[in-house]
């Protein structure tokens, strides 16, 4: 390999492969986490790319410099490195940085399946030790076979000095010098017959079934249960915060217990207990203020996206709202989490969890109304659906505003559910957004559009829609044109059966079939169907009578739908 971090080679063309395309997540909401996140996927990609080419490909020297950069970049920014290892992510400063559930391909996986807890680099690490750690990851270790020996065993073999490292390990060989290889931690010293045999086997005897008495058999079911577990790992939780508050204990060795604890917890859903362990975080306090601010970083992720989003996933379809147990985390907790709660409103799949997100989404409208709506006129498309249902409910005028910001927004999903939240408010809306609607190139969402000002009866429109529709008749289809009618009806009664009179009127009109003015001819009858009184029916039969058989039966559908609906 490398012995200095080699530069981009622009004769090298990029990489058209599937390990470039291969989707790693970008995570990380600093740039500190951004920053980390950037080097961890380059590390793994390049650690990926040993086993697709040949050591001497371009390709090599294309992911050995991106690693280069990465590492130059977070080093010269923020100096050291601290990584805590989980079966499928890892996490620097609470926060998760890299998440791959992949076996077969995940690193995380890989260090967490061998021992690795955690991995720290120091402000200084050479690049010959960040090469090492390639080297490892990537099995290509020099003189080192796969079948004898770990990630642990290959991690104290390289003798590092800038990279340190905890791992879940029973005995250290006394032939290791743990001082060169192991400096992150203690070792056990074993008896010499450890694994030796202390006992001789017993006489070989049948299977025998022993009875169980019933309540013996009561208690070993209660201990297998989950709420007795959950009681248990909070019991366990107390002991060890005591014990690392009275320096018994350091929080390094007690960290990743607590974490297998919450985790069980939320995979459970047991969500008192959950608030109990976390409660009991809070109560503690350590020696160090380092370790107290350890404990306030381990904290926050009760509550950070990955649990809120475990939390929401464990409802129940029928939920409406959300568990008290996770207002209450939210309180507790630190952390930014209405941008948790809109990442997962739209990151969420199933339904009721992004129900019970816009629920909570709800509690910070009232504190955070600007933000809100900064964030739904200028966010993505599904994030502006999502808000837009939120403040229907929170608050009508913000809805409003929001529909505003967003009716001139091209998607044709964003205009239908601005078109939809309108509909369920009970504010008269404002003409500039029925305006900005009618421009949509979509005619559905004109179709809606025209629906609602009908439903809604607004009069401060009609001047804009009498001139849109006489016009644009020619180039419009014949429902488009009948809508515009009822919307009429729907906005001024009085005026739309003046505008109707004059469009039915004879000119030589029934003796063509088609053009503009038939259209509106059969627009006038739509819009007579609304409205009440004899005078509109005396026109209707006015048009029956002089008109040809197509106009005949667009006026019986018009009695007909007066009729049904009651109007006389």
């Amino acid at each position: 390999m490398h012995s200095v971090p080699p530069r981009p080679d622009p004769n090298v063309a990029p990489v058209d492969d599937v390990l470039a395309a291969e989707e790693l997540q970008s995570l990380g909401s600093s740039e500190r986490a951004r920053a980390a996140n950037a080097f961890l996927v380059a590390l793994t990609r390049a650690a990926r790319s040993f086993l697709l080419y040949d050591s001497a490909n371009g390709a090599i020297h294309h992911f050995l410099a991106a690693l280069a950069s990465a590492a130059e970049d977070y080093r010269s920014r923020f100096g050291a490195l601290s990584l805590e290892v989980r079966p499928f992510e890892i996490l620097s400063g609470g926060e998760v940085i890299y998440l791959d559930r992949d076996r077969e391909r995940s690193m995380a996986f890989r260090l967490y399946r061998d021992g690795v807890r955690r991995l720290e680099m120091s402000a200084v690490v050479p690049w010959h030790e960040i090469l090492k750690l390639l080297e490892i990851l990537s099995i290509r270790y020099t003189g080192i076979r796969q079948s004898e020996d770990d990630m642990v065993v290959l991690l104290w073999k390289a003798g590092f000095v800038e990279i340190q490292v905890e791992a879940v390990e029973g005995v250290i060989n006394e032939e290791f010098d743990a001082a060169r290889v192991w400096r992150a931690g203690s070792h056990v010293d074993a008896p010499s017959d450890f694994d030796s045999q202390q006992f001789g086997f017993a006489e070989p005897r049948g299977l025998q079934h022993l009875p169980v008495l019933p309540g013996d058999r009561d208690r070993l079911l209660e201990e297998d249960e989950s709420p007795a577990l959950a009681a248990l790992c909070v019991q366990l939780g107390e002991q060890l915060l005591s014990s690392c508050a009275a320096g018994r204990l350091r929080w390094s060795e007690i960290a990743p217990q607590l974490a297998e604890m919450r985790d069980f917890l939320l995979s459970e859903g047991v969500l008192p207990h959950l608030v109990e362990l976390a409660r009991t975080v809070i109560r503690t306090r350590l020696a160090t203020p380092h370790e107290n601010l350890r404990r306030a970083q381990f904290l926050a992720t009760f509550a950070n996206e990955l649990s809120i989003a475990r939390i929401l996933r464990g409802m129940r379809p029928d939920a409406r709202e959300a568990p008290p147990e996770l207002g209450v985390l939210l309180e507790m907790c630190p952390g930014d989490h209405l941008q948790s709660l809109l990442n997962l409103v739209v990151l969420e799949r199933s339904e009721v969890g992004r129900r019970v997100a816009r629920t909570l989404i709800e509690r910070w409208v009232p504190s955070h109304r600007e933000v809100l709506l900064e964030r739904a006129v200028a966010g993505t498309a599904a994030l502006a659906c999502e808000l837009l249902r939120v403040f229907r409910y929170a608050d009508p005028q913000l809805c409003v505003d929001a529909a505003f910001g967003l009716a001139h927004r091209e998607e044709l999903d964003v205009q239908l559910d601005v078109v939809h939240a309108l509909d369920a408010l009970k504010v008269q809306t404002p003409p500039r957004i029925i305006q900005s609607l009618m421009l949509s190139p979509s005619i559905e969402v004109r179709l809606l559009t025209l629906e609602h000002v009908a439903a809604q009866g607004l009069r401060s429109v009609f001047p804009a829609l009498l001139a849109r529709v006489t016009r644009g008749v020619a180039a419009m289809e014949q429902r488009e044109v009948d809508a515009h009618a009822v919307a009429l009806a729907g906005g001024d009664a009085l005026h739309a059966l003046q505008t109707f009179e004059e469009w039915v009127r004879p000119r030589g009109l029934f003796n063509v079939q088609s053009g503009p003015q038939l259209q509106l001819v059969y627009a006038a009858i739509a819009g007579l169907s609304r409205i009440p009184g004899e005078a509109a029916v005396a026109l209707i039969r006015q048009v029956s009578d002089q008109g040809g058989s197509d106009l005949k039966a667009a006026t019986v559908n018009a009695m007909r739908e007066r009729r049904r609906a009651g109007i006389r």
